[in-house]
C-alpha cells in the first residue's frame, strides 16, 4: 500500500523563517532546530518499528499462500486494514501548529482499505506554548514633566 505522511517540520525548510528567527536569538534557534531534528528522527525510526511490528504480528498463526500477479506480488489469506501510526508532537514550539502520524494500508493497496472506510486524517491542527518566551525591551525614558 501507499505511505502517507503529511507535514512534519516542512516548515523550518522556508529559509526566510530561518533567517528571520535566526537574527532574533542565532543560538536559540541551533539549539531548538537541534532538538527539533531529534525529536522528529526518533518518531519516525519508533513509528517504522510499530509498522513492522503490525504487519509481522498480524500474520503470525495465519496459513497464507501468495502467487505472483504482472510484478506484484500478492500474499492472500489476510485482510487489508489501515495502519495507524501515533501523532507527533505540535510542529510549533510557540503557538498553533500541525501534529502529523503515519497512515497505511496494510496487505493491500489503499483502493482495499478504502472499502473499509475513508482514510484516516494524516494531520490536525495542534496548539504548543511550552517555547513561548516573553522579550523584554529597554524602559523608555519618563514622559512625566516635573
Amino acid at each position: 500500500g501507499a505511505l502517507l505522511v503529511a507535514g512534519g517540520a516542512a516548515g523550518w525548510n522556508n529559509p526566510g523563517i530561518l533567517t528571520q528567527v535566526e537574527e532574533e536569538n542565532p543560538d536559540r534557534l541551533r539549539r531548538q532546530a537541534g532538538s527539533l531534528v531529534a525529536d522528529v528522527e526518533g518518531e519516525v525510526g519508533e513509528e517504522v518499528r510499530k509498522a513492522r511490528q503490525a504487519m509481522s504480528g498480524s500474520s503470525r498463526g495465519i496459513q497464507r499462500s501468495s502467487r505472483q500477479t504482472g510484478g506484484e506480488f500478492v500474499i492472500t489469506g489476510m485482510q487489508p486494514q489501515w495502519y495507524i501510526g501515533e501523532w507527533s508532537i505540535c510542529s510549533a514550539t510557540c503557538g498553533s501548529g500541525v501534529s502529523t502520524r503515519l497512515v497505511f494500508c496494510l496487505h493491500g493497496d489503499d483502493a482495499d482499505c478504502r472499502r473499509l472506510g475513508e482514510v484516516p486524517p494524516t494531520a490536525r491542527s495542534c496548539r504548543d506554548d511550552r517555547g513561548c518566551d516573553w522579550t523584554l525591551g529597554p524602559w523608555s525614558n519618563c514622559d512625566a514633566v516635573c
